[in-house]
């Protein structure tokens, strides 16, 4: 978890504890889905800054996706119930 750490990947969210066993799981799960997105091995991302800010860059782009997917969610549900 550690190496998640040292990327700059490892901000954990709002409700998410650092010692949750899905939590670390699951940011692993992500950084593996876009490492394989990208070509790049873990080895590539340690060495080479430009992998390093590709792979950055797209775990930014997929926080940002899920946070706006949560926003309409939210809006949409407010929308059901009448608000």
């Amino acid at each position: 978890m550690s190496l998640l750490s040292s990327l700059g990947l490892g901000t954990p969210l709002v409700s998410v504890h650092r010692d949750d066993p899905v939590a670390m799981f699951s940011e692993a799960q992500i950084l593996g889905r876009i490492l394989r997105f990208t070509g790049y091995t873990i080895n590539d991302v340690i060495n080479d800054p430009i992998a390093r800010n590709a792979v950055i860059g797209y775990f930014g782009l997929y926080r940002f996706i899920e946070r706006r997917c949560a926003e309409l969610d939210l809006d949409a549900a407010g929308k059901n119930r009448g608000l």
